[in-house]
């Protein structure tokens, strides 16, 4: 049986019959997977036989579907030698980074928003549930949370897919400070999702019907195995090398709140801090994280979370203390299988011996049917790029976008009295002599 592509559910057609002479799909781990393919026509400027908004479905001679997706791009060229049309199929990441994320709140006043009455808008805070609790008392969205939030708000409008999140719950969860955003797409907030949890990757599953998307940590990847020295099947081997370059010595998150001395009027700032590792010196991820103007319980971040045994800076630690893996390989086989996929790990054998102990995350797989051509390619994820100190250190910054109003307050008295909301507080002594309790929680 050969491979063929159905259009708009219709009957499944081989690429002989239409015609195509060059055919290449690309999976991608947390980007939008395409499908390309030539056809070879007699007048290119004739009708298209696909036209924007087909959906394509790929299937392999086995009868496993690997591709469901939309065209979106076709491209004509003509030539007294040859005429060709190209066509291009993006699968449904391309709706999550078309579709806004919105959470429901409720406007009580014209400055502060809260969740009482239902009102969308697409100013968020990230890792928070906007479902009103009572002041002071917001509920912490994890990181599993948060992407199980978008996923169905994006289900709900419109984007056809599914999703299994069983690779990252539990044990594999992990917390994260609230981040505002205003008009960010839903594929953005997935991306975000890696910033604390940089070792997450995610690929779509076509098997099923809407296409599952998967979300999975280095943890709880599977593997697949390379013999570097079959060459019946590995035909050629691009710049392997490990990142041992953007493993830190260290992680310190230093978190930023704020009391207010009611007898001054005057803001002074709270200083708490996380870390795991080494706190200075050539190479440790710092990180500020300003928490100002925002319900939060800075505990949250500084001590493990229930049933847990880290805390986030230790958590965000352990998620780049194993080395990432860089390069590609290429293999030649008679049948393009199903083997591969992004989000998973390649494992090698016969190769050099630092390299048996370091998993090689799978981040790109290119297929090509007709030459049975698979190209395997290895990184970081998406979001850290190139292997590159500084992409790291971004990656791990927690930024607020936008300060809008507290909508509880936390104090701080003069001479040592405690402050409104009770809590751990500490007795600081100004310049100028006088003494002020803040409430450090």
């Amino acid at each position: 049986m050969p491979w063929t592509i159905s259009r708009n559910g219709g009957a499944a057609t081989t690429l002989a019959a239409w015609g195509i002479e060059a055919i290449t799909l690309n999976l991608k781990s947390f980007d939008t997977d395409e499908l390309v393919f030539v056809i070879k026509k007699q007048d290119a400027l004739s009708a298209a036989t696909f036209v924007y908004g087909d959906t394509v479905a790929l299937v392999d001679p086995s009868g496993v579907t690997r591709f469901q997706g939309k065209i979106r791009v076709d491209v004509t060229n003509a030539s007294a030698e040859s005429e060709r049309v190209t066509y291009t199929a993006w699968n449904v990441w391309d709706d999550l980074k078309t579709t806004i994320y919105q959470q429901t709140r409720a406007l009580t006043s014209t400055t502060d928003w809260i969740t009482l009455f239902n009102k969308p808008t697409t100013q968020v805070v990230l890792f928070r549930d906007p479902d009103y609790q009572s002041l002071g008392s917001w509920q912490k969205w994890t990181v599993h949370q948060q992407i199980n939030d978008v996923l169905t708000f994006a289900q709900a409008n419109g984007c056809a897919l599914s999703f299994d999140l069983s690779g990252i719950s539990g044990a594999n969860d992990q917390q994260s400070p609230w981040s505002e955003a205003t008009d960010i797409s839903c594929a953005a907030v997935l991306r975000r999702c890696q910033s604390p949890m940089a070792d997450l990757s995610g690929y779509f599953d076509y098997t099923t019907t809407p296409p599952t998307l998967r979300c999975v940590r280095r943890s709880s990847m599977g593997t697949n195995a390379l013999d570097l020295l079959d060459a019946t099947k590995v035909t050629k081997i691009d710049r392997l090398r490990q990142l041992n370059d953007m493993v830190p010595p260290g992680v310190v998150f230093i978190f930023v709140t704020s009391a207010v001395n009611p007898a001054t009027g005057k803001t002074y700032d709270i200083i708490t801090t996380s870390s795991a590792g080494a706190t200075s010196g050539p190479r440790v991820v710092v990180n500020t994280i300003n928490l100002t103007q925002l319900e939060n319980d800075s505990s949250f971040y500084t001590v493990p979370l229930a049933l847990k045994t880290r805390n986030m800076a230790q958590d965000y630690f352990a998620t780049l203390a194993v080395p990432w893996f860089e390069g590609q390989i290429t293999t030649k086989q008679q049948e393009v299988d199903n083997t591969w996929h992004p989000a998973m790990i390649a494992t090698f054998t016969h190769g050099r011996a630092d390299w048996a102990a370091t998993g090689a995350v799978v981040q790109l797989v290119s297929l090509e049917p007709l030459s049975g051509t698979i190209t395997v390619r290895f990184g970081p994820p998406p979001m850290l790029g190139a292997a590159d100190w500084v992409k790291a250190q971004i990656a791990g910054q927690f930024l607020r976008q936008g300060a809008p109003a507290s909508t509880g307050t936390s104090g701080a008295s003069p001479d040592g009295s405690s402050p409104s909301l009770g809590g751990t507080t500490e007795t600081l002594i100004l310049c100028s002599g006088e003494r002020v309790t803040v409430l450090t929680r």
